[in-house]
């Protein structure tokens, strides 16, 4: 089984290049846009984000082109793709897995250095995280002790 994890501090984060890539695949047509920088934080003022190789740290991914600037609630006026890449149930997401293959670094986020590793199929794993660096550890019946 693939799984894809991060390799660095700093903590799982794809790019806005890997993030329309894995919509595409999954047959998503995706508008993304971040908050403006021209008004104070949490303003509901966003801008379309043009830049594909974007440094932004949070960036909306809308099923649905509002211009080139929006202002309203991004969580509720307008529908959103709500993929989370870095939520460990998606870590063997296909599309995810094919998108960081075929990018390489152009999939890592800010703060990402993904990598896609291989484990055994049928086992256990757990996605162990030092302050973004991770680690996978598996095998057989995996239990917790407290």
């Amino acid at each position: 089984m693939k799984l894809a994890i991060n390799r660095k501090f700093g903590g799982f984060s794809v790019s806005v290049k890997g993030m329309l890539e894995i919509a595409k695949r999954k047959g998503l047509k995706v508008y993304p846009y971040i908050e403006s920088s021209d008004f104070s934080m949490f303003s509901g003022h966003y801008v379309k984000e043009t830049k594909i190789c974007s440094n932004e740290l949070i960036v909306y991914y809308l099923l649905k082109d509002v211009g080139d600037e929006f202002e309203g609630d991004i969580y509720n006026d307008v529908p959103r793709w709500e993929f989370n890449p870095s939520d460990y149930k998606n870590r063997t997401d296909p599309d995810l897995i094919a998108t960081i293959e075929s990018l390489g670094e152009e999939a890592n986020g800010k703060f990402g250095e993904l990598k896609v590793v291989e484990i055994p199929d049928g086992f256990d794993y757990e996605i162990n995280d030092y302050d973004g660096l991770e680690s996978v550890y598996y095998g057989n019946e995996l239990g917790v002790i407290d």
